[in-house]
């Protein structure tokens, strides 16, 4: 696990033309901020995709240990620590959280309860928008962990399909079953009229989340990098909110150039607030 460099882990998490990928360089590349976002995507795709539950805790365990090295083995958390050691010692404490978040999946299950579900988005979201933005006042603290949950809770929303494929559910079952949805009809190419209206308002609230970060991010350099993704993000999520099938196809995303041009557009915005 630890024998491949550093650029082959950034590429395999932020593969160019992806939204993280045009968002982080314009922010120069930063290599804290990348080394950061491979490791939520490493631990992302070991709880989410593997299945071989006894081998990924395996592997969970590692992280966990890893974290706590003084010397970290792995070159992802090694570029951390010697990229920029003030990131490195405020993202550490965050990125345990994270951590714990996702293991949440292979040691407790599906978070399909409101409040497994509310705690598993904020580690996961709440606590990786403060390690990705790393040191920042502490007032606007509260519009990182808001603007991080609202960008789990569409992750979960577009590769709902993969997840139930693999025994999870990510999103509230009790809202679910008030709105007359059952799990069993998250099917591919299955849209029910009230599963069309439950995802319609899932989406339309974390619009209202993009909307009020806009609004009310700081124009501390920190926030770059989310303030470009989430507009990235955001274009993403209407495409979905106009035709509910393509969140059907894993694969569907923005067009490399789309990314591009949104991207140097917002990063503009953001510089001139």
């Amino acid at each position: 696990m630890t024998d491949q460099p550093i650029d082959t882990w950034v590429t395999q998490a932020l593969p160019p033309g992806s939204g993280r990928y045009y968002a982080l360089l314009h922010v120069g590349n930063d290599p804290a901020t990348g080394a950061v976002l491979t490791l939520i995507s490493i631990w992302s795709k070991l709880c989410f995709s593997n299945r071989e539950i006894e081998a990924a805790r395996k592997q969970l365990e590692w992280w966990r240990e890893e974290l706590d090295r003084e010397a970290p083995r792995h070159p992802v958390t090694q570029a951390l620590k010697t990229s920029d050691p003030d990131h490195f010692q405020h993202a550490i404490a965050h990125l345990k959280e994270v951590l714990m978040g996702y293991g949440s999946l292979l040691i407790e299950g599906s978070p399909s309860r409101a409040q497994p579900a509310a705690t598993f988005h904020h580690r996961t979201g709440a606590h990786a928008a403060l390690s990705i933005a790393g040191p920042v006042d502490d007032n606007p603290q509260d519009s990182l962990q808001h603007i991080g949950i609202a960008l789990s809770q569409l992750r979960c929303i577009r590769h709902m399909h993969n997840h139930v494929s693999n025994g999870l559910l990510c999103l509230p079952f009790e809202t679910m079953s008030e709105a007359g949805v059952s799990p069993t009809d998250l099917v591919r190419g299955h849209y029910p009229t009230a599963l069309e209206h439950f995802l319609q308002q899932q989406l339309s609230d974390i619009e209202l989340e993009f909307e009020r970060f806009y609004k009310n991010a700081p124009t501390q350099d920190g926030f770059r990098f989310l303030f470009i993704y989430t507009r990235l993000q955001h274009r993403l999520l209407k495409r979905y909110r106009q035709d509910l099938t393509r969140l059907d196809d894993p694969n569907f995303r923005v067009t490399p150039l789309r990314n591009f041009c949104d991207s140097w557009i917002a990063n503009r915005q953001f510089s001139r607030r």
